[in-house]
């Protein structure tokens, strides 16, 4: 299994190098030993940035965002070093956003979710300088097409729902 499951990717996009990672709640898998995901992140991601020079480390983190858990998206995000954004999954509830946290050196991490079950996705575009330097960032929000215009109704009203601060135009 551990031939499978590699603990980080490293991509290269142009001159820029991107680390990412994953973790996840604890399953009962055979042969897949699950650590403590906070103490994995950290691990990892000083392994990128120090050893692989990662301009950029992204966690695909699969915690939820129940602030009653031990360990959630959120306070991952929060006790995270050398991270620059994660994204989160298995969001029963809530609201497609994106949070800027501090985490445990102080320094910025974006911290992004969905909607449950794909109602909308999102592009993160992060910017950088001529100094290799995180200089701004674009969010923009999808909502998944469908030829049946009923259907994209339904996805929008249920959307609507769920975050009355958005603003809906049908095409």
């Amino acid at each position: 299994m551990r031939k499978k499951v590699k603990p980080y990717q490293i991509l290269q996009y142009g001159k820029y190098k991107v680390g990412v990672t994953a973790v996840g709640e604890k399953a009962n898998i055979a042969g897949l030993a699950v650590s403590n995901p906070q103490s994995a992140l950290n691990r990892v991601s000083r392994l990128l940035k120090e050893k692989h020079q990662c301009d950029l480390v992204i966690c695909l983190a699969h915690l939820g965002f129940n602030e009653k858990a031990k360990i959630n998206n959120k306070s991952l995000a929060q006790s995270s070093a050398g991270v620059d954004c994660v994204i989160g999954g298995n969001a029963i509830e809530g609201k497609s956003q994106l949070l800027v946290i501090k985490n445990s050196k102080k320094e910025e991490v974006l911290l992004s979710q969905n909607h449950h079950k794909g109602l909308s996705t999102a592009t993160l575009t992060i910017a950088f300088n001529a100094q290799q330097e995180k200089a701004g960032l674009e969010l923009k929000r999808h909502v998944p097409g469908s030829g049946n215009q009923q259907d994209k109704l339904s996805v929008l009203t249920a959307l609507e729902k769920k975050s009355r601060n958005l603003t809906f135009k049908t095409i």
